[in-house]
């Protein structure tokens, strides 16, 4: 299942050496969740619709990067909402397929490969 996650650029090294890792994050804390958990969007239009709205506001002017992961279908809970999924345990590393920073569109870092 292709699935996009929006992070803090800030986070990519570690992202690239550890993988994605569920956690209760600022926005997460906020929301009152109690579950860690690895937030991600169902498709590139549902991300970039988010970002255009309520996660653009909330992020202000961190630096973003979008990272574009295959997954194994059970490594993703799909919520009822048909645009916006989870996955409580670890995202590795070799589920990533492109890293994008969001300010400049450019591939983050630039020798990066799959």
């Amino acid at each position: 299942m292709r699935v996009y996650h929006v992070t803090p650029t800030s986070n990519l090294d570690s992202i690239q050496e550890h993988g994605l890792q569920p956690r209760i994050g600022p926005l997460a804390e906020l929301a009152g969740e109690t579950e860690p958990r690895i937030y991600v969007f169902c498709s590139l239009e549902a991300m970039t619709t988010a970002l255009d709205n309520w996660l653009g506001d909330a992020m202000g002017d961190v630096p973003l990067s979008a990272i574009a992961m295959d997954t194994p279908d059970d490594k993703v809970v799909r919520p009822l909402e048909l645009y916006e999924a989870y996955a409580v345990s670890p995202i590795p590393p070799h589920c990533i397929q492109s890293i994008v920073d969001l300010e400049t569109c450019v591939a983050f870092p630039s020798d990066f490969h799959p």
